[in-house]
């Protein structure tokens, strides 16, 4: 029998911290075949709900899933067309946009006296560019539009995911002695993950549309992009729907003036606060299961990692984490870290 080879403490974390640091370099170098496979489990996660809707009506579950991938299909290749056609009279506006916010933040710089600010109002606006959160738009629209000109290769993944799912749980009993526990684990994490997924776009969906027509009402130009980059950003917690509403609010400052960008602002305060807290925490339940930290920790990791898209899939990856390590008793700690609170202590047993 093989002996195991006892380590010093401060070692085996010194290899384990290495491990982690090698997977995520791995992982970074690999992004440009990762990404599409994420997206096509992304929409998998998505896809299965309708699949197995269209199964129970006794739809043949080949035909199922090529009925709803070439509605997916059809609907993200329209997208992908309508915000490639915006987005070129939008970028050749930007420096337009950019150049007038740098002049009015010089103006209002200029209104205050000059012995009052440590450094120039050229240096100031040189250290904060007013125009990053619109160019920052723009490239997240065309990170997205980009990563989804692979189509064939989502597609195909997207496809033999769907199919591969009804013959999983018969693969795992036959990989796994333990077959129940570990078919049971994967379940768990397999529900969790497609019902948060699930229930993400649907919110997002209704965010976007609602920032859409909101826009629209006003007038504020390229409401569509706003629109497309308020449900995309609906997927990063906290901080997504602030982000998002930036850009918009500049542009209707200056399209149609300081009035018209306050009732704008305040239009989206409403609508996030209405969506992120009402309408999300009732749809769906307890939440994420993760720390707000962690979340925020996240959201850059992932994007350092694998790129825009990385950050709008930040929390269903940190989930998968979290799920995998709830599995197994000797990794639980490390989920209870990446938990929202404390958990609580086990009751007592009651005396006899």
């Amino acid at each position: 029998m093989a002996q195991q080879i006892g380590l010093p403490r401060w070692l085996t974390a010194l290899l384990g911290t290495a491990a982690i640091v090698g997977i995520i370099l791995g992982l970074q170098q690999a992004r440009v075949v990762l990404v599409p496979f994420l997206l096509a489990a992304f929409l998998a996660g998505i896809a299965i709900g309708p699949v197995r809707w269209l199964v129970r009506f006794r739809v043949p579950s080949p035909v199922a899933v090529a009925v709803v991938v070439l509605v997916m299909g059809s609907t993200l290749a329209f997208l992908v067309s309508v915000v490639a056609g915006s987005l070129g009279p939008f970028f050749s506006r930007l420096p337009i946009y950019q150049e007038r916010l740098r002049d009015d933040l010089l103006s209002l710089l200029g209104r205050v006296d000059s012995g009052d600010l440590p450094i120039s109002g050229d240096e100031i606006v040189k250290w904060v560019d007013p125009g990053a959160a619109l160019g920052f738009a723009g490239n997240l629209l065309t990170g997205v539009s980009g990563v989804f000109g692979s189509g064939f290769l989502i597609f195909f993944a997207l496809v033999f995911m769907l199919l591969e799912a009804s013959h999983f749980p018969g693969k795992v009993r036959a990989a796994f002695k333990s077959s129940d526990e570990t078919l049971e684990r994967l379940q768990t994490l397999n529900r969790s993950l497609n019902r948060y997924l699930g229930l993400k776009t649907i919110i997002s969906l209704f965010t976007g549309v609602t920032v859409y027509v909101f826009l629209r009402l006003f007038g504020v130009d390229f409401a569509l992009i706003w629109g497309l980059v308020a449900f995309l950003l609906n997927f990063i917690p906290n901080i997504g729907s602030f982000i998002a509403a930036i850009p918009a609010v500049i542009v209707a400052y200056l399209q149609l003036g300081p009035g018209t960008a306050a009732l704008v602002a305040l239009g989206y305060l409403v609508i996030n606060a209405t969506v992120g807290g009402f309408i999300e925490p009732r749809v769906m339940g307890g939440g994420m299961g993760l720390s707000p930290l962690v979340v925020f920790f996240s959201i850059f990791l992932w994007g350092w990692i694998l790129g825009v898209v990385g950050m709008l899939l930040s929390v269903p990856l940190t989930m998968a984490i979290k799920l995998a390590l709830e599995s197994r008793e000797s990794t639980r700690c490390w989920a209870v870290l990446l938990g929202p609170r404390e958990p609580e202590p086990a009751a007592a047993p009651a005396a006899e």
